[in-house]
């Protein structure tokens, strides 16, 4: 008997949605990457590469929607951006560390912020994320 093969979870994006947000950024020769991981808000995408690359992220990466880039004609590139001469993934989401240390914490997390992004109201997304991610300050 044959065992079949696995489906894979798809994180990155094979197209550019109008309604989303991407990071983008220059490479040396000055060509456009767009990193094929979409946010649903300009606030998600804002906090979670923040928290990923430090208070100066600003400086490796922006961020743009959906409608701007399809505009400009850019497409997908890789998914990882380059600081200081080295490589990083992009992450889709940023998950606390109080949320980290236990793994039922972990799923109960992750199953909240699935149920709110599966609604897609943004406001309901940004509620979440302050509520959630504002608990240790």
């Amino acid at each position: 008997m044959e065992r079949k093969e696995r489906k894979r979870f798809k994180v990155n994006e094979d197209r550019i949605y109008a309604n989303k947000f991407y990071p983008y950024f220059f490479t040396e020769s000055l060509r456009v990457n767009v990193v094929p991981i979409s946010f649903y808000t300009r606030y998600q995408a804002r906090f979670t590469l923040s928290k990923q690359f430090g208070k100066h992220w600003h400086k490796y990466v922006r961020i743009g929607s959906g409608k701007h880039i399809l505009k400009k004609g850019w497409r997908l590139g890789i998914n990882s951006v380059y600081k200081e001469g080295k490589r990083y993934q992009v992450r889709k989401f940023y998950i606390p560390p109080e949320y980290r240390y236990h793994k039922n914490q972990r799923r109960k997390y992750i199953k909240e912020l699935r149920k709110v992004l599966k609604e897609g109201k943004r406001s309901n997304i940004n509620r979440f994320l302050k509520t959630y991610y504002f608990i240790t300050i």
